[in-house]
Parts: structure tokens; sequence; C-alpha cells
């Protein structure tokens, strides 16, 4: 009898786990997928928007980690989801880095915020450039948990001027490179800190450029994409291109000019560095933008809680200037963070010409393959230019047939 009831209290406490990851949700409860470090922020967000309305329901949170054995499974989970309808996930998060991220896009997996009044308030303060990335055709899709500008380099042009240098020298990368050496030939200190770059990155940044989605187009056999290829190969055997390529949250030291892999574009204490694009390679024209990864939050059109979910967004959108791990600025109005000082508007406008040089990447079908090939070729010598471009270029090609052609 204690065996049996000590097997029936095992069952317990595991079966809410397994049905929570087969039906992704608890029922009466507001359940939101999200990334473990997002929790403390949208759970403040929640507390906010509960005390305005004592009715909404208690909130629970899927992550990855916890709740499923990898990305895959959860995303294709909820994809399964939103096929069938399925009102099991309220709120949610995707990155267009995702692979999903367009599908719910173009399939309108999402409730459109722009309805709601007091939210599109909070839309009208951002940077025009961020607004913009939120929207698609006439409808606002989501809003920008954070955002990683993944091309860019917190720059400090008092330190470059006195070589002789400024920003305007390095934005090409030839200039960069003659700044490095120059550097490195007067001053003692590095020329970068932080993170490399990565090569890797040009080549996102084109196929994210170029990828016609209303065709399925990308065509890599041009003289432009032949000599951005060959130069990441080059750039890839240089220090500053080497790995590990990762991410910091700020700029810890001023010991160096450049800085790389921050990822705050205003820095919490060395005010002075200010972020720039990645310099240019030949075959690319001026005026290019690189790409940058955005993490939205939306709502599920089938959510039985689409009012409350709604209200947690809104919630946030008016904490967003003040959350714990990472400030994305969005808001180009000081009033929306409590830093007044490292938010005041002349940081404010500093950094808008910089997010307007950038672009929001979302990948398209083919993105991760097509990259591996070109990965291969840039880091080893285990395929020619040519049949680098090829390979990719079947890839794609093949795609675009199963995607496009007859539909």
């Amino acid at each position: 009898m204690r065996k049996i009831l000590l097997i029936c209290m095992v069952i317990l406490v595991f079966a809410p786990t397994a049905c929570a990851r087969r039906g992704m949700g608890k029922p009466d409860c507001l359940n939101i997928f999200c990334f473990r470090y997002m929790t403390d922020d949208i759970q403040k967000a929640y507390g906010k928007a509960r005390t305005a309305d004592d009715t909404m329901p208690m909130i629970n949170f899927i992550t990855p980690d916890r709740d499923f054995s990898d990305m895959n499974e959860l995303y294709d989970s909820l994809m399964k989801g939103f096929l069938t309808k399925s009102p099991d996930i309220d709120l949610f998060v995707i990155s267009g880095t995702n692979q999903y991220a367009y599908d719910i896009i173009e399939n309108h997996y999402y409730v459109d915020l722009g309805q709601d009044e007091a939210l599109q308030s909070h839309f009208d303060a951002m940077y025009p450039d961020i607004q913009a990335w939120c929207s698609d055709g006439g409808e606002v899709f989501g809003f920008p948990y954070h955002i990683l500008y993944n091309m860019h380099i917190m720059a400090d042009d008092g330190m470059m001027a006195s070589i002789g240098y400024h920003l305007e020298d390095i934005k090409t990368m030839d200039g960069f490179l003659d700044f490095c050496d120059t550097w490195d030939e007067r001053i003692a200190a590095p020329p970068t800190a932080g993170y490399y770059q990565r090569a890797l990155s040009y080549c996102e940044n084109y196929l994210l450029l170029h990828y016609d989605r209303d065709t399925g187009d990308l065509n890599l056999d041009t003289p432009a994409f032949r000599s951005i290829l060959s130069r990441c190969r080059e750039l890839a055997q240089l220090e500053y291109f080497q790995e590990p390529y990762g991410l910091i949250t700020d700029v810890d030291s001023d010991t160096s000019p450049l800085y790389f892999g921050t990822v705050n574009i205003i820095p919490r204490s060395h005010r002075q560095y200010v972020p720039i694009q990645y310099p240019l390679l030949k075959g690319e024209p001026a005026g290019t933008k690189r790409y940058a990864s955005v993490y939205w939050l939306l709502v599920n059109p089938y959510s039985k809680h689409i009012d409350q979910a709604v209200r947690v967004v809104e919630s946030y959108a008016g904490i967003a200037g003040n959350t714990e791990l990472i400030v994305t600025p969005v808001y180009r109005d000081p009033a929306y963070y409590d830093n007044t000082e490292r938010y005041s508007q002349e940081n404010l406008d500093n950094i808008a010409s910089f997010i307007g040089d950038s672009f929001a990447g979302i990948l398209f079908p083919g993105y991760y393959e097509v990259l591996e090939i070109l990965d291969a070729y840039i880091t080893d010598d285990s395929m020619t230019l040519d049949q680098a471009i090829m390979q990719s270029q079947h890839v794609l090609d093949m795609v675009r047939k199963e995607q496009y052609i007859g539909k």
C-alpha cells in the first residue's frame, strides 16, 4: 500500500510538468512564453497590470530551459498551437533571428497592438525606425522587448584624436585597419577591447538586406557579394576578427578607443563612447545599413485572455526604460527613463542616426543552411569561392522552388 501511495505521489508531482509540455500552458492562467532572464521584468509589468485589474488570471511562465528539451521543440509546439488555434499561450517572445519569426508575422499570428489607444501612445514616443520595426502592413505585431545591434562598435572619438584620427576615418575597412595599425605603433594599449568582430556578420547582413520576401529571390553570384565574401575570408585571419565572438553588457574600461560586443549603446559610466556601425567593405555602397536582432512581445490571437495580455504589454511599455538587466533605448523621450543623466535628451538624440542606420533582420527559409556554407568557406580551405557561391545559390534556389513557385 505504501508503495502504491508513493507511486501515486510521484505521478502527481510530475503530472503538471508533463501536461504543461503537451499543452504549453496551465488552465485559467495567463501563460507567458519568454526566456528566463526576462521573467523578472515581465513579472513587474504583470504586477502593475494586476493592481489595476484584480480579476487578471495568475501568471504562469513557460521558459525553454525549464519546460522543453530544446528551443526547436518549444517553437515547434508553438507553431502547432497556431495551426490548431490553440489558446494555451497568451503572450510570447520571438526574435527576428528565430526561423519562425517571418511565418508568425506573415500569417498574422498576433494581435494588432496598434488598435489599443494606450499602447499606441507608447509606440508614438519611440524612435520612428524602431516603431517601423514593429509594424507590418499597417499593423503593429509586437512590442520591442530589447534590441541587439549585432554590427556595431563603441568608439571614443577623443581618444582616437590623440593620434590624429576621427570616427569618419574608420567608416571603411581600410580606414579601420589603418587606424588600428597606427595605434599599435604609437600606443602601448591595444586599439580594441571587448569581444572580437565577426567576419561572417558581413555575409549575414548581405543576406538579410537583399533577400526579396515577395519572390524568394536572392542572387549571390554578383561582383558585390563575391568581393564581400572574399574579403571576409581575408579578415577572418586578422586578430580583430578572431574567435571568440560574444556579447557583454557594457563598456567596462576606457583603455582602448574601440569596444566590440557590447549590448548597451549608451554606456553606464564611460559616456564618451558612442555607437558606430561596422566599417564598410568594398562591394558595400555608402549608407549600407546593419542588421539588428529585435526581440518582440506578441499576443496570441487565439488567447482567451487577449485584453489582459495586452494590458501586460502596456504595463511593460511603461517600464521599458528602467528594466533590470538590459535597457534598450526604444524611446526618444527622456521622461521614460529614471536615470535622466544617462538618458538625457542629448544622449538620446545622439544615437538617433545610429538607429537610423540599422534595420530589423528577419530570417528566411534556407538562411542557416546558406550561412553554414559561407562560414565553411571563410574559416577553412575546404572549398573555393566558386564552390561556396554555387552551393549557397543551390540552397536558395531549391528553397524558392519549394516556398514560392506555383503558389
